[in-house]
């Protein structure tokens, strides 16, 4: 009996402070105002390499795929603006 007070506070308090670590979380990295952009105009990402380097092309719902920086530039470089091919 003695024992039964002090192993049930410790299993309380052992219980409490175990944290579930999730193992279905995916890092997503930090989009940049292009990507956004091009998100925004309901495109989506493709990346693809070019001539060794990594580059995002934003595919447009009308079949358009532009680099999502030249995209964002020709189309003002605002996220208040909408694209019209």
């Amino acid at each position: 009996m003695r024992l039964l007070f002090p192993l049930t506070a410790f299993l309380t308090l052992t219980a409490c402070s175990i944290s579930v670590i999730p193992t279905d979380v995916k890092v997503v990295g930090i989009s940049t105002p292009a990507t956004e952009f091009c998100l925004q105009q309901k495109g989506f990402i493709n990346p693809t390499t070019v001539n060794g380097k990594q580059v995002n092309i934003c595919e447009l719902p009308n079949g358009q795929k532009v680099e999502v920086n030249e995209f964002y530039k020709i189309s003002g470089g605002s996220e208040q603006s909408h694209y019209t091919p």
